[in-house]
């Protein structure tokens, strides 16, 4: 079975362990450029936690656009607006959208057929449906938006909807994989239950951790993530002020110099995320305990979902997709969202507008005291009862095993491609 993975260089590291960890009996092509064996801890090239792939030292435009000058690029994105006009892209260098403005509200974004000089038997796409492919396909989505180009207001026009439905009710759509049950209510709720069939929760990919637990005997939490405010580091900073006893906190982030001062009197461990090797974060996760994740803004989450399948518990947001992974007693605890970036399951447009820099700004100018409160109630609940966080971390490992796993993922996809091809 040949399966050909939509894959651009600037993808995410676990879109592309898609195709690294693929289903037995699958031959996994890939455009030209692209390359998956990676050896992740080469000193020149290191690994956001959960991000593309990231050089030490900033690359040329040169440089970056030699993937596409090795063969010529012969398929191009498609673009269809509100009226159904088709847009082609014939400019390999841009992404998407060669003559369009920076915003792109209102569109609807559906990938053009890239297999037409490609003999696959399937197409594994990513955030993108196709109209009148040459082969089946399944994509991959993270939330409605994803069909739309991120653009949430589409999602509230009925033309788009119509023909969003349209395509994913067409033969050729194998199915819909939703990167998470919460994913897969919103695409009910937006495009009607006539879709229910062609939708499948199908969990990112992290490689199977096979790790050795340690133990400090004090509780180790750990905070990773790129954008430091918006993923609620200010607030584990003014919590770790208040805590009793013995526990370690490290931050992998890229700390604003504001916050630095507290940080360093606390004796927080600081790392740059930035360019932190992505299997060193892998294989460090049995150096903590528990992953804290108070975001103001996430569909997913990906580091806490990586810990969580190495063996942490979790302090996290209510958010979206956050507590299928980090459960409210069981492996962890879930506080509030402090603001509904998603409201009944869809993007909220008061947030959703805002670019991530003016997103950060409004978390910045404001105080959250009720997620700093819960913070230093459930921390100091794990350093007062280590017991406990016992209990939440082999639950996870159990979680990672029975739902996240590699061999269940894989399982369940070749189920879905021998149904797409006939054969089962």
């Amino acid at each position: 079975m040949r399966v050909f993975y939509h894959l651009r260089q600037n993808y995410r590291q676990w879109q592309f362990d898609a195709a690294r960890y693929p289903p037995d009996g699958v031959e996994v092509l890939i455009p030209p450029g692209i390359v998956l064996d990676v050896d992740y801890n080469d000193k020149n090239f290191s690994h956001t936690a959960s991000g593309a792939a990231l050089p030490k030292k900033k690359p040329s435009l040169l440089d970056r656009a030699k993937p596409f000058l090795n063969e010529p690029l012969k398929y191009n994105p498609l673009l269809i607006n509100y009226r159904g006009v088709a847009e082609l892209n014939a400019n390999p260098l841009r992404e998407n959208f060669p003559n369009e403005p920076q915003t792109h509200r209102g569109r609807l974004f559906v990938k053009s057929d890239r297999t037409s000089d490609v003999d696959a038997d399937i197409s594994y796409l990513y955030s993108g449906i196709v109209k009148n492919p040459k082969t089946p396909y399944v994509a991959e989505v993270e939330n409605p938006t994803a069909l739309t180009y991120f653009s949430p207001i589409a999602l509230y026009n009925p033309l788009v909807k119509s023909e969003i439905a349209k395509v994913i009710l067409s033969p050729k759509t194998i199915r819909i994989l939703c990167l998470s049950e919460a994913c897969k209510i919103s695409m009910l709720k937006v495009f009607g239950q006539a879709i229910g069939e062609k939708l499948e929760v199908m969990y990112p990919v992290v490689p199977d951790l096979h790790l050795q637990t340690t133990d400090s005997g004090q509780p180790r939490f750990l905070f990773a993530s790129l954008n430091c405010y918006l993923k609620g580091g200010r607030e584990i900073i003014l919590a770790a002020k208040r805590l009793k006893g013995k526990f370690s906190l490290t931050m992998v982030t890229d700390l604003p110099p504001e916050l630095a001062p507290d940080a360093k009197k606390l004796g927080i461990g600081l790392k740059e995320y930035r360019y932190f090797n992505r299997m060193g974060f892998l294989n460090s996760i049995p150096d903590y305990d528990v992953i804290l994740h108070p975001t103001f803004m996430d569909c997913f989450g990906l580091a806490p979902f990586e810990c969580v399948c190495g063996g942490l518990a979790g302090i996290a947001s209510g958010l979206y997709a956050l507590p299928e992974f980090i459960q409210h007693g069981r492996n962890g605890w879930n506080i509030p969202a402090p603001m509904d970036y998603f409201k009944d399951s869809l993007p909220n447009l008061k947030y959703w507008f805002m670019s991530p820099e003016k997103y950060a700004d409004y978390v910045k100018k404001r105080e959250f005291p009720h997620v700093v409160d819960k913070l230093v109630e459930y921390m100091q609940y794990y350093i007062d009862n280590p017991g406990e966080l016992k209990k939440h971390k082999e639950y996870s490992r159990k979680l990672a095993k029975e739902k996240f796993s590699l061999e269940v993922r894989n399982k369940k996809l070749l189920k879905i491609f021998e149904e797409g091809l006939g054969l089962a």
